[in-house]
């Protein structure tokens, strides 16, 4: 895992400088006086940033340093210079994320098993990340040609492992495989994804919706009521009801292959 991350230590080391430096000036121009209670949280954020450790290889202090750097780009604006420049580090680190996935699948000697838990791991740590961005930067944005906003960078990063995930399972050759890995691989989407916006994740349940349907379209022995609740939800716009109609759609299916 680490080794598929070789830039990322770089960027991080960079974007904590820039945050430290960015936040230190913020704190310098607050009137202490007038703005203790933000000064005093100013500070705080500085004193998280300071005891991140980094290390040389692997993630570790990502999510904290996200969160912190999330919660600046709100406060200033996308388009202020700082932000700006925050944003575009964010999304050099998602960049960097993303390249891991064809690293994954294109180490041929490597076992599906590894490839699998490596996705797995990628997808849950960019949720995490996601879970991390400020709420009021959350959701899928208006594509701009002048900004790349960190939550979408990290939107194309996790749908390019989630769709990944399914293709290393449609690679395997037993049949009997094959159904249980594609099974596991959706119970594994719904369930690290399940704290994301329907917004963020619609591309993913499009694609759960399509293994769904080709799992009912070709069993004749599926119960037919299975059939009915299926064929009512899949032309539905996607939103947390529907979301939820098909997970426990899902469970249902997966019972009848147990």
């Amino acid at each position: 895992m680490v080794l598929l991350y070789s830039g990322l230590h770089k960027l991080q080391t960079q974007l904590r400088g820039h945050l430290i430096e960015i936040i230190e000036e913020y704190l310098r121009s607050l009137d202490i006086k007038i703005a203790l209670k933000e000064c005093l949280e100013v500070a705080k954020d500085l004193e998280c940033l300071n005891a991140v450790v980094l290390e040389s290889k692997g993630t570790k202090g990502l999510e904290t340093m996200i969160k912190i750097a999330s919660k600046y780009i709100q406060q200033f604006g996308i388009n202020n210079p700082s932000s700006r420049l925050l944003a575009g580090f964010v999304v050099q680190i998602a960049g960097e994320l993303e390249a891991a996935v064809p690293k994954i699948k294109s180490s041929e000697e490597v076992l599906y098993e590894t490839k699998a838990g490596l996705l797995k791991r990628l997808i849950l740590l960019i949720v995490k990340l996601i879970s991390n961005v400020d709420s009021k930067l959350r959701g899928r944005k208006l594509v701009r040609k002048d900004i790349d906003y960190p939550n979408n960078a990290f939107l194309r990063v996790l749908e390019k492992a989630a769709y990944a995930l399914v293709d290393e399972a449609k690679k395997l050759n037993d049949p009997r495989e094959l159904i249980r890995e594609l099974i596991n691989t959706i119970f594994v989407l719904f369930e690290i994804t399940k704290g994301l916006r329907s917004d963020e994740i619609w591309p993913i349940y499009d694609e759960i919706l399509i293994i769904i349907s080709i799992f009912i379209e070709n069993d004749k022995g599926i119960d037919n009521n299975l059939r009915e609740q299926f064929n009512k939800i899949k032309n539905q716009d996607i939103n947390n009801n529907s979301i939820e109609q098909l997970r426990r759609i899902f469970h249902q299916l997966a019972d009848q292959y147990r």
